[in-house]
């Protein structure tokens, strides 16, 4: 089916998809990969998962990148409003491997050509009227900035 991350539906945690780029390709940001809200996605339930993976635990702890990202939004200037579907890598099942390098886990993007399976939902972050809005997703961690500054300090 064809959807747009505004109309994407939520599924179970453990739902596999495979999400297809229809008209573009991938958007690479940090470990991850994003959709703006009105690019079309080709999208097909696979089936819920058994397990999750090695890399793939409960909560991933997303909050330095939306911190990242949200202050990039907030910085552009007349910027238009948007809504991004954001595809963390340690939700992929595919173009991933659980072979841990000293780097971390190995992982390549995906291209147009390449569907991405991915598990679960994705989380959203919106620029609307000038104002950054997360929509958090439950299998997520999402910290503040103030949050993270804390752990920072308390980590010296």
């Amino acid at each position: 089916m064809r959807f747009t991350i505004e109309t994407l539906p939520k599924v179970h945690p453990m739902m596999v998809r495979r999400i297809a780029p229809v008209k573009f390709n991938w958007y690479p940001f940090r470990d991850k990969v994003l959709i703006a809200g009105s690019d079309e996605i080709d999208v097909d339930e696979i089936g819920l998962a058994e397990s999750r993976l090695l890399f793939d635990s409960d909560v991933v702890d997303q909050g330095g990148a939306v911190f990242e990202l949200t202050s990039s939004m907030m910085m552009t200037q007349n910027a238009p409003d948007i809504i991004i579907g954001i595809f963390t890598s340690r939700r992929w099942r595919n173009h991933r491997w659980e072979q841990k390098n000293e780097a971390g886990f190995d992982m390549e993007w995906p291209t147009k050509e390449e569907p991405l399976l991915f598990i679960g939902n994705p989380y959203f972050v919106e620029r609307f009227e000038g104002e950054i809005i997360v929509h958090r997703e439950s299998s997520y961690l999402i910290k503040s900035g103030a949050q993270l500054q804390h752990e920072a300090e308390i980590s010296i």
